[in-house]
């Protein structure tokens, strides 16, 4: 049965001013579990003329419902896992028009057999029914991925049957009998479970998730990967249970499936999560217990927040991108609305846990993601774009951020936290800022002609989205505060760090003298480039020609440019440039 979902004022306040509120999360996993039975219907009513070999999708629908009353419980955990509603939502833009991937329309309709036949070996229940099969292999959701032997490349039929003694599934050239469900065997990769205190969650590496930038392919983890994982989410729940009980009961409600990805450096963990994907949190294995905990806690936010979307409004429609300090990316206003709310829970979490900690790394974390939510908060409040209840989200948003911003932190700490969000801001400017043309020449030409610079105020620059120029200072940043041992070895030996320039490492330990000259030659050998004009604005920070840089990077790298370019010119010094634009109208 599907239902009508709705919130009270209490409930979104609650959503709003409780990150962790494990009876408002409750409300969403039953708004989204009804979700995933609508999109279901309604791919079913729009995929009944979709012409293939497969049987139609009644039959698949009459499959699912009888297993459901064999066993509700099993088949409704199954029909709440993320990857059915991520799939039924791309599903149902297919077949309303939307641009094909090159899969046949058949087999984006025949995962709903897939799904049915989960069903069914999931209550024990009957079954004969034909699916489709991608190179020989056949993916049933939160039960495994059976592949055929020596199956032909492309798409094709397999037919699943199965009883309450197992399953088998027959293609053309061969078939597997899974005689146990729980564990692998011959062309069977059985689905990997992960407990830890009351959080139950499929460690998925089979099923190819879209929504996160790109699908991510399946990559079966080894056995010593799968033990790594379980020991990591063991440890994160300790800490979890004993410092953030209600955010534990809450995360234990929502989140149901970890999608394990490559792994990254040290403090830069990957993570991603789907609109349509609620309680999935696509991760690269964290350092530590806290930064693992600290990543589910800015997921599952997402999901909360999509799912909640999908019940009020909380913004108009406007092309407006604004400056995100979490991102890299110039972000509309819907994802800044995420990244507030994400970055808010965050800021609770380190609070709490900087109590426990007591370490110069979660003081860091707590103070740079609460000064730079602020920020945006602050901005946000009374954008003309959000409505009366979005207006309400956010006030709660910054309120609580108020709240904790008079909250002590050890001012070594308060200063790199500082350090490295002007250090983003700077970056983001010079990356997606554009300063008015005329007004480049016009400083240009005073600056070749030894003439008086022009006395009218400079023009606001326009947002472009620039080139991708990540930065390894706020990882060197962090490295410095956590692992002083580690970040010395760095300094011993840079190319451990990608991207990682003598100049960074310099800045980062506090050695301007030595990071001066090196941003220096950076920015003469390309300055195209941000990073070393912003680089050499934070080695210059407490000068006129350092304020000016990082105040703005957009014009200095512009009015640089424009000289070097003219016909003869001499490559001008970039500080003595940088003090006399900074002291420009």
């Amino acid at each position: 049965m599907i239902s009508n979902h709705g919130l009270s004022t209490d409930d979104i306040d609650a959503l709003a001013a409780d990150a962790g509120s494990a009876s408002a999360v409750q409300h969403l996993v039953r708004a989204n579990h009804s979700k995933h039975r609508t999109l279901l219907r309604a791919v079913l009513d729009h995929a009944e003329a979709v012409p293939g070999p497969l049987p139609p999708v009644g039959d698949a629908w009459e499959l699912l419902a009888a297993a459901h009353r064999r066993n509700p419980d099993a088949v409704g955990r199954l029909l709440r896992y993320p990857s059915v509603g991520n799939w039924a939502t791309s599903a149902l833009r297919r077949l309303r028009g939307a641009p094909s991937d090159g899969t046949p329309s058949w087999v984006v309709v025949g995962h709903l057999h897939q799904i049915a036949v989960a069903a069914a070996v999931l209550a024990d229940h009957p079954f004969t029914l034909a699916v489709p099969s991608a190179n020989g292999e056949v993916l049933l959701p939160t039960v495994g991925l059976v592949r055929i032997p020596g199956e032909p490349t492309g798409w094709h039929t397999a037919t699943a049957t199965g009883d309450a003694t197992g399953f088998s599934v027959v293609g053309a050239s061969g078939a597997v009998r899974v005689d146990d469900r729980v564990v692998d065997g011959a062309g069977w990769s059985a689905v990997r479970r992960l407990r830890a205190g009351d959080l139950d969650v499929v460690l998925d590496d089979l099923y190819p998730f879209p929504g996160f930038g790109a699908a991510l392919p399946p990559e079966r983890l080894t056995g010593a990967e799968v033990a790594r994982w379980r020991d990591a989410l063991d440890d994160t729940w300790v800490l979890l249970e004993k410092h953030h009980g209600e955010v534990a009961r809450a995360l234990a409600l929502g989140v149901t499936a970890l999608v394990p990805c490559p792994p990254v450096d040290r403090f830069r963990t990957y993570s991603g999560s789907a609109d349509d994907a609620f309680g999935c949190v696509a991760l690269s294995l964290p350092s530590d217990a806290a930064d693992f905990a600290a990543t589910l806690v800015h997921e599952f936010q997402h999901s909360k927040l999509s799912t909640l979307l999908d019940l009020v409004e909380l913004s108009r429609a406007t092309e407006q991108r604004f400056y995100a300090p979490w991102r890299d990316d110039p972000r509309p206003l819907p994802g800044l609305l995420h990244g507030l709310y994400s970055f808010v829970a965050v800021v609770d979490f380190w609070r709490v846990q900087r109590e426990a900690d007591d370490t110069p790394i979660a003081h860091f974390e707590f103070a740079h993601w609460r000064d730079q939510s602020l920020l945006v908060a602050r901005a946000l409040r009374d954008d003309p774009h959000l409505t009366d209840l979005g207006r309400r989200f956010v006030s709660a948003q910054a309120d609580r951020l108020e709240a904790w911003s008079t909250d002590p932190v050890p001012p070594d700490v308060l200063s790199a936290a500082r350090d490295t969000a002007a250090d983003h801001h700077a970056t983001w400017r010079g990356r997606h800022l554009r300063p008015d043309p005329a007004h480049v020449v016009a400083l240009a030409d005073a600056w070749l002609s030894g003439g008086p610079r022009p006395d009218r105020p400079a023009p606001g620059s326009t947002l472009s989205a620039g080139a991708d120029e990540p930065t390894p200072r706020p990882v060197l940043a962090r490295l410095r505060l956590a692992d002083p041992a580690a970040f010395a070895a760095v300094v011993a030996d840079p190319g451990t760090v990608p991207g990682a320039s003598g100049a960074d490492l310099a800045l980062v330990a506090g050695d301007t003298a030595r990071a001066l000259p090196g941003y220096l030659d950076l920015v003469r050998d390309d300055p195209t480039r941000t990073t070393a004009w912003t680089g050499l604005g934070a080695a210059l920070r407490t000068t006129p020609a350092g304020a000016a840089i990082l105040d703005r990077p957009d014009l200095v790298k512009a009015v640089y440019l424009a000289v070097v370019g003219r016909p003869g010119a001499v490559a001008p010094d970039p500080v003595g440039l940088a003090e006399w634009i900074g002291a420009a109208p």
